[in-house]
């Protein structure tokens, strides 16, 4: 049985306050040129604080191409964010994202197979494992 819903998300938001910290933190660590982030927010570990599910792009040095590093975000008590793991999460324009206890639903835009490389038109609806 499903907790229920607990949050819904429509949009990718830029990050503010202590999540655009806790972005900052982790793009120190990629090996790339930040190319923007943005999160969605709802509360997965259950504790009624808003966590998140963060989209970092970045391009590697040396590349073309724009890369991805998605994060699950807890919020602590002191209202910090810190990296609960990575998700393998691919496409753009995250969207539509429902939080519940132990579970994160997020679709997003994939390439299709007639799509040009700028212009994916497919959606695709990712479950991640919360918990």
């Amino acid at each position: 049985m499903l907790s229920p819903v607990s949050a819904l998300a429509d949009e990718c938001e830029t990050p503010t306050g202590n999540a655009a910290k806790a972005i900052s933190r982790l793009y120190a660590k990629i090996d790339g040129n930040n190319e923007g982030a943005c999160i969605l927010y709802g509360d997965y570990s259950g504790d009624g604080r808003n966590d998140g599910l963060a989209f970092l792009y970045f391009s590697p040095p040396g590349g073309n191409g724009v890369f991805l590093e998605v994060h699950k975000l807890r919020q602590t008590a002191r209202r910090q964010f810190e990296s609960d793991g990575t998700v393998e999460i691919f496409g753009v324009t995250p969207r539509d994202a429902r939080f519940s206890r132990g579970r994160i639903e997020v679709t997003t835009s994939v390439q299709g197979p007639n799509d040009p490389r700028c212009c994916p038109t497919e959606e695709k609806r990712w479950v991640v494992n919360a918990r």
